[in-house]
């Protein structure tokens, strides 16, 4: 606890401090906030066109002021737009385009002390080669670069509408999904951010309405924790509309497997305050199809192989609630509070049947049943508290956040085997029972600071402390269950309770410059980090303190025309194991998948290099390559060993090293004013080296692997719209890390050391018609359209070959509608324009 005070006290004289130097410069009006509606010569609405802010750099050496990006957005259904926190500056430039109009573009005047501008109606006018049949909708483009980032935008996809944050990553290039959910980027997994912040809310925990756009930094800099993920980070942004006045969105559908979702949002904004939420239900029903082949090689016994034909049927409900609330102390003071809310429970039911041959005599063969019923309940509350404040400079920031979320976690299974005589199901030979109760609770406490000043004009320091602090608290009793009495014996197992905590602190600074046409940001991240842990039945304890660790991150580009842009960036990573991970103990829970971890298990840290090259075409097409580079040392890894007395144990080591390099391109381009297209691709070559353990182990090899990514957009006369999205991923070694294990252990055979996935691919297509200047709308749409999103893997050793085929909900049909409502008419909520000084009314 005492380094929680100290972090906290350093935190608030930090912001201390900088409020001091704050109160002695005089108070002027730094950001703006812009907003209008665009509309045609019908007085109709115009949607999803892009409107961007450009300021004008008269420089004396230039014949011609040059235009510099400041902000973009696109227009919602109803043609409203809002772009808020635009530096100050008397040179702005507003511009705005639609396929099939012509440019619009008016220069932006403020008065004295004037924070918002409203445009009002902006009328467009048709082009001269508009097309008669058919439109493309032109978007801001859905792709932008940062210096260390991508983003993009989500907003309108149709064919997420009713799904989850996990069906919008699937469309998301660069970012790989697979069946169970787990993200990974270029084969490791990355950190999940909730608006810009940590969250335990899994992706498909987030309804994909509720997702504005997806920001993916492949190579981090020093301002993300260092631990956060081999794989980069992804930070999803949440819809959260600041237009003065009110709005609102209520929609609903479902899907031929019975499931069904629900959603509201409404927005209201006036005077000091915005007031934000979100509520959403959805009802899953999900079907799982699964079969295992196995040959055994060398366990001593007479079985060599069996067949596990599964068939998984889960229902459930998920509830979640977002309530927000800024408030806007003066022109540059905003205090905003969220709370969050998450309930959902699950009832799944497994099948398996299970057949064990054998070519010996001293055997017959085996047929076995085996099901299960579960019943699985959590519960997620987050609240976050935030300060910003505004500097007199333009671009000088203050941020103060405090995170706080709690969660629970409560699950009983019922599993039962049936071993029938001489393989056939007439007489049972046998049955075993087992049942599984546990819960666990968990806490999340992350307090951050964050500045940003302009120092010599033309550098931009950024700098900040944080604390990150966890516990949890875990029981789980395993018992075996008679199946004609019903009565339970316990199984003692010391892993079954445990608690543990950890904390990590930090502090980094960044610096960056950008000239005319080179740019560079340099960082440098120090971390120490403390793990304790006890199994709460024998008392032992664990523990362990990694001292501070240095994490240097450096990106420059350069510009080489109006339109072109390189990149390079270097970055330094951590991964630390958990704690089922260095628990030396067996865990038995599950019969079939004996788990052990490993206390000499060591930190794992990942070099990544990246070279990119983009380019900006004419019809706003542009053009995205990278090349890249990561080596792991003391890779963190699953691995299957065999016991003296013949048990298989999957446990952990630490490899020698793994690496990781390939190209990816992404390119975005309008064809012929009919159809726009997003395609990724990524080929890369991935290894991990192990030692080996034993003379008979069998090493991956190094393999070539590619996944592709296509996405389709059509605009239709009459609000049609058709969107088509296909991706392909070739054979490839499993990732090195699925992003799970946090509270578990992730057990069975396939393990990143010794297996690989087969080649898949999927095809999703959704149809979307719009009423009434798009108040309303329509979606009708297919997931997996030929029943081909099949997750393979083969893992293979010196103690057996076994392949794992699952698909999930093959070929779901789904319809969506939803009603779209709001006035943001600024006569009757326009905030007075005051002098610099004063709050707005």
């Amino acid at each position: 606890m005492k380094y929680v005070l100290k972090v906290i006290g350093l935190c608030f004289l930090f912001s201390y401090c900088i409020s001091v130097q704050a109160q002695n410069r005089k108070p002027v009006a730094s950001n703006a906030h812009i907003f209008g509606k665009v509309i045609d010569n019908k007085r109709e609405a115009v949607g999803y066109a892009s409107v961007v802010i450009l300021k004008s750099d008269d420089s004396p050496s230039d014949t011609k002021p040059k235009l510099v990006l400041l902000k973009g957005a696109s227009t919602d259904d109803n043609g409203e737009f809002s772009i808020e926190d635009i530096p100050f500056s008397p040179n702005l430039l507003l511009q705005i385009s639609f396929f099939g109009y012509e440019n619009y573009e008016t220069k932006l005047t403020f008065k004295p002390g004037q924070s918002e501008y409203d445009l009002g109606k902006i009328t467009l006018k048709e082009s001269a080669e508009n097309l008669d049949e058919v439109m493309v909708t032109a978007t801001i483009s859905s792709m932008k670069l940062d210096v260390d980032k991508k983003v993009f935008n989500v907003g309108a996809n149709s064919i997420t509408q009713g799904g989850t944050g996990q069906d919008v990553l699937k469309n998301v290039p660069s970012v790989n999904v697979d069946i169970d959910g787990n993200v990974s980027i270029r084969n490791s997994a990355p950190q999940i951010l909730l608006d810009g912040r940590p969250t335990t809310l899994t992706p498909d925990q987030i309804p994909a309405d509720a997702i504005e756009s997806i920001e993916v930094y492949t190579n981090p800099s020093a301002k993300f924790d260092a631990s956060g993920g081999s794989g980069g980070v992804v930070n999803i942004v949440l819809r959260k509309n600041k237009k003065t006045g009110y709005n609102g969105s209520l929609r609903g559908g479902g899907d031929h497997y019975g499931g069904g979702n629900l959603g509201f949002d409404f927005n209201f904004r006036q005077n000091k305050v915005n007031f934000s939420s979100n509520i959403s239900g959805r009802k899953e029903s999900r079907t799982t199809f699964n079969d295992v082949y196995r040959t055994n090689v060398d366990l001593g016994i007479p079985v060599l192989y069996s067949t596990q034909i599964g068939e998984e049927q889960s229902k459930g409900r998920f509830n979640n609630g977002k309530i927000g609330v800024d408030y806007f102390l003066t022109n540059k003071t905003t205090i905003s509070v969220s709370g969050q809310g998450t309930l959902g429970s699950f009832t799944p039911t497994t099948f398996q049947n299970i057949t064990e041959d054998s070519l010996t005599n001293d055997a017959k063969n085996r047929n076995s049943k085996r099901t299960s019923e579960a019943s699985r309940s959590f519960r997620n509350n987050g609240l976050v508290l935030g300060v910003k404040h505004l500097f007199t400079t333009e671009g000088d920031e203050l941020t103060f956040d405090v995170n706080f979320n709690r969660r629970k976690f409560e699950n009983s299974t019922d599993f039962l085997t049936s071993q029938f005589k001489d393989g056939l199901e007439s007489e049972i030979l046998k049955s075993v029972g087992q049942r599984i109760e546990g819960s666990s609770v968990s806490s999340s406490f992350v307090i951050q600071t964050d500045l940003i000043k302009n120092v010599f004009k033309t550098i931009k320091l950024e700098a900040g402390l944080r604390a990150n602090i966890n516990d949890r608290r875990n029981i789980n009793n395993n018992y075996f269950v008679d199946p004609n009495t019903k009565i339970k014996t316990l199984v003692v197992s010391p892993t079954s309770d445990f608690e543990n905590n950890d904390a990590v602190y930090a502090a980094y600074a960044t610096v960056a410059k950008q000239e005319t046409k080179i740019g560079y940001k340099v960082g440098l991240r120090t971390e120490s980090s403390t793990f304790d842990g006890k199994l709460t039945k024998s008392g032992q304890k664990f523990s362990n303190q990694f001292p501070l660790e240095l994490f240097p991150s450096a990106f420059i580009s350069y510009k080489i025309g109006a339109q072109d842009m390189v990149q390079f960036s270097y970055t330094r990573r951590i991964k630390r194991p958990n704690f089922f991970q260095n628990v030396p103990f067996a865990d038995s829970t599950d019969i079939y998948n004996i788990t052990r971890g490993n206390p000499d298990l060591i930190p794992e840290f990942t070099t990544s290099l990246d070279a990119g090259y983009m380019k900006r075409f004419k019809n706003e097409s542009s053009l995205l390559t990278s090349i890249y580079y990561k080596h792991t040392d003391g890779l963190i890894s699953n691995y299957l060993i065999k016991e003296e007395n013949g048990v298989l144990v999957n446990t952990y080591i630490n490899a020698n090293s793994s690496y990781a390099a390939g190209a990816e391109v992404t390119y975005q381009t309008y064809l012929s004013k009919v159809i726009d297209v997003n395609l990724n691709f990524n080929l890369y070559n991935s290894k991990i080296n192990l030692d080996k353990l034993t003379e008979d182990d069998i090493l991956p090899e190094a393999l070539w692997s590619y996944f592709t990514k296509v996405n389709g957009n059509f605009k239709f006369k009459n609000s049609l719209t058709l969107q088509v999205s296909g991706n392909y991923q070739s054979k490839a070694n499993q990732a090195v890390d699925n992003g799970g294990g946090e509270f578990r252990h992730r057990g069975g055979a396939q393990t990143s050391g010794q297996g690989y996935i087969a080649a898949a691919y999927t095809v999703d297509l959704a149809l979307k018609k719009s009423f009434a200047k798009n108040k309303y709308a329509v979606t009708i749409g297919v997931n997996d359209l030929f029943k081909t999103k099949y997750n393979t893997a083969f893992a293979s050793n010196q103690f057996f070959n076994q392949e794992y085929k699952r698909i999930i909900n093959p070929q779901l049909f789904k319809i969506n509608f939803s009603y779209n409502f709001g006035k943001a008419d600024s006569v009757l909520f326009k905030r007075k324009s005051k002098g610099a000084d004063e709050a707005p009314e």
